[in-house]
């Protein structure tokens, strides 16, 4: 396994620590993008002048720019399926809503009510979240989908020649 994702998840959970309960939401979108871009990177046999062409968050110079872009990049790629993406999209969702409401927290109902979804997806996929409190829900999806991208990743790297 690639020892820097590792050091990636680790700083992440270290830093989500002290975090309030938005701060956690934001963080969540910007540990996920790295990894994001490393699994297209990964997946897309790219010269790597053009890679930064291609994929570059907050570049309006790249075609793929915004977390909700790479996120779709993947699912049409198949580098994941529609439950997986769907995580995303509820993540993005839920750290937009957050990000952009200056009273907003994770006691609101349309935070809620994305959580409630974030489940029920979830659940899905084989997992079981034995809570309902919405933050609880929200970090064991970001660790579940960030567990995914890596594995993922890690499987691409060992098959390539």
């Amino acid at each position: 396994m690639d020892e820097k994702l590792l050091e990636h998840h680790q700083h992440y959970l270290d830093i989500s620590k002290t975090e309030s309960e938005r701060g956690k939401a934001i963080i969540a979108v910007s540990h996920l993008e790295p990894l994001l871009e490393k699994l297209l990177f990964s997946a897309i046999d790219l010269p790597e002048q053009y890679k930064r062409r291609f994929i570059c968050m907050g570049s309006t110079q790249a075609l793929v720019n915004t977390f909700s872009g790479v996120c779709l990049t993947c699912r049409a790629f198949g580098l994941m399926d529609d439950d997986r993406y769907k995580v995303t999209e509820q993540i993005r969702k839920i750290r937009n809503y957050l990000a952009h409401n200056l009273d907003a927290s994770f006691s609101d109902q349309s935070v809620i009510d994305h959580c409630r979804n974030l489940k029920k997806i979830v659940c899905r996929l084989g997992y079981e979240i034995p809570d309902d409190d919405p933050l609880i829900i929200f970090e064991f999806s970001v660790s579940m989908i960030s567990g995914y991208i890596t594995g993922f990743t890690h499987g691409i790297h060992t098959k390539k020649p």
